[in-house]
């Protein structure tokens, strides 16, 4: 496969609104990310890893440095996708200081294209504003009903 180059978070977001889907895949791991880098504009670096490979019964013993290191994996094997990384529970909802210090870490140590703040920023949309670095509008704080409509288009 020839290196396109990687996916940026401005050619993705220049996506909206036009006819074409993006395709956004998991992956947790370097032979994972391998195959699916030339099938996704996106890869996602899921807290889900904690059923999926650790056979966890819930995401909350997933750690960051967990998804740092298999954000490490993915990265080494992704040529093309943007790489997001979520952020596991317990890792930002202190504090704006911690969420911002946290996805930092997440960034550099990854070397990924952006994070992924879930479900527990719906009552803290101070974390949209914290880690918002590219001086952009924040996006819309997350509501029940955004979240329930996006899972069902997506489903």
């Amino acid at each position: 496969m020839t290196n396109i180059g990687r996916k940026t978070i401005p050619a993705i977001r220049s996506h909206k609104g036009l006819p074409e889907a993006l395709v956004c895949l998991t992956a947790y791991t370097f032979p994972m990310a391998k195959i699916l880098d030339r099938h996704a504009d996106l890869l996602l670096v899921g807290d889900s890893l904690g059923n999926v490979l650790y056979g966890m019964e819930n995401t909350l013993g997933v750690d960051l440095d967990m998804m740092i290191r298999h954000g490490q994996a993915v990265m080494r094997a992704a040529e093309r996708s943007c790489v997001i990384i979520d952020m596991p529970f317990g890792s930002y909802e202190e504090s704006p200081e911690q969420a911002f210090r946290a996805a930092m870490r997440v960034m550099k140590e990854t070397g990924c294209d952006g994070v992924l703040v879930a479900r527990a920023a719906m009552g803290n949309p101070w974390i949209f504003r914290e880690l918002r670095a590219d001086g952009a509008e924040a996006p819309l704080r997350p509501t029940r009903e955004r979240v329930r409509s996006r899972s069902v288009r997506a489903g």
